[in-house]
């Protein structure tokens, strides 16, 4: 029979004691070579495991933080065709003045200076779409609305205008901006588009 010590007292006792006889403790039981085994598998499993976990949730970390292929607004130049999601621009030019109409009644006088942009706009989706607003760019990324004053002006594109499929229109569209700054023209691809491009107006 084989004889163990226990691990509270150091007595000698038989291995298939239920109890130390000298301190009543309970023999510590031998764990089997396969209980080992599967004991080491396990955990090696579970390790791996975790770190997968962590190499994915890091690499989405990374993915999240840096600026998602952030790719350059395409610029184009004045009589360029711009195809921009479901819609076409084309900016024929970009000229001053100091007046909205020549009928004194329609006319009013500009905060700073009257720019007005000459282009045609184009519907190449299979239904209506609206104009979305147009915006200008200085060289310091600040931004400029059209100007409100300009629905007396003949021709003028609106905001709100609505186009049929393959409908295109020319007129114009007017901001009130200073002068002596480098304007771009913010076109978009339409609201339910998420594209936008630039056109350099070579003032």
């Amino acid at each position: 029979m084989a004889l163990i010590k226990c691990t509270e007292c150091g007595q000698e006792i038989s291995q298939k004691a239920a109890s130390c006889p000298k301190c009543g403790a309970p023999p510590k039981k031998k764990t089997s070579l396969l209980t080992w085994i599967i004991t080491v598998v396990a955990g090696l499993w579970l390790m791996g495991y975790i770190g997968s976990l962590t190499s994915n949730t890091q690499a989405n970390s990374s993915a999240s933080a840096a600026p998602a292929g952030k790719a350059a607004t395409k610029t184009y130049k004045l009589a360029d065709t711009a195809h921009v999601g479901y819609t076409s621009y084309a900016v024929w030019k970009a000229f001053y003045r100091d007046r909205l109409s020549d009928n004194p009644y329609l006319n009013q006088r500009p905060d700073a200076s009257y720019l007005f942009v000459q282009l045609t706009v184009r519907n190449d989706d299979t239904q209506a779409r609206t104009i979305t607003p147009f915006k200008l760019i200085d060289e310091n990324d600040a931004e400029y609305e059209t100007s409100s004053k300009a629905w007396s002006v003949e021709g003028s594109i609106g905001a709100l205008d609505s186009l049929n499929p393959s409908v295109k229109k020319e007129g114009y569209i007017v901001f009130d901006v200073p002068k002596g700054k480098h304007y771009r023209l913010k076109i978009s691809g339409g609201y339910w588009s998420n594209e936008q491009a630039l056109v350099d107006l070579g003032l």
